[in-house]
């Protein structure tokens, strides 16, 4: 049987890592590995933000659900995204909002805001490779790399796919006992509607965001 460290530990040429129902599983995966080594240290979080689909173990730490139901639904979630028609790719690159925005042309847009000097932009492949051209051109000192991803998360060409839904018998009985401390989604942009928002994980594809 294939486990998660098998496939972490196969050669670039056989791994299958960023492949989106590997990797985000994968990535749930460690993240539970690392709230739980840190309650084993007794170390517990005062607040959670789950952001895209860190919300998955986000919703784990906050004890929302458990942690097999953060693994079924970072697998559906990344299902989804493989089941997707249409492609895209994303760029990380070193400016905020508001130095970006001029370079921005049809088809590329901003997926998250990271910081005050750091973006990913999300959107259809020649469109991005355009934006990241004039960058570089006009910007040779901005950071600016094409993100190892097929996808085009957090824009509206995966925008659609928000409303793909995967249902399991694995995935139902929501064994997590609710809020355990308090959590902001990145989804709802309110704490107080995290809990709902996290509860959702198990029976949605995730959370695809246009922004």
């Amino acid at each position: 049987m294939l486990t998660s460290i098998d496939e972490l530990l196969k050669p670039k040429e056989t791994s299958r890592i960023d492949e989106s129902e590997f990797a985000q599983p994968l990535q749930a995966a460690l993240q539970i590995g690392l709230v739980n080594i840190l309650r084993s240290w007794n170390i517990h979080p005062d607040a959670i933000v789950g952001h895209s689909s860190g919300e998955v173990a986000a919703a784990y730490g906050a004890g929302a659900i458990t942690a097999g139901e953060s693994i079924i639904s970072a697998y559906y979630r990344g299902l989804g995204t493989k089941l997707a028609r249409e492609n895209g790719i994303m760029a990380a690159v070193g400016m905020g909002r508001d130095e970006v925005t001029p370079f921005l042309i049809d088809g590329a847009m901003i997926g998250c805001e990271n910081s005050q000097s750091s973006v990913t932009l999300s959107g259809a492949e020649i469109p991005i490779l355009k934006v990241m051209e004039r960058i570089k051109q006009a910007r040779p000192d901005v950071f600016v790399r094409k993100l190892k991803v097929a996808m085009a998360y957090h824009s509206r060409k995966i925008f659609p796919q928000h409303h793909q839904t995967f249902r399991t018998d694995k995935c139902r009985s929501h064994e997590g006992t609710g809020l355990k401390v308090p959590a902001f989604s990145g989804q709802t942009d309110h704490w107080k509607e995290a809990q709902s928002s996290f509860l959702l994980q198990c029976h949605r594809g995730g959370h695809h965001r246009g922004g």
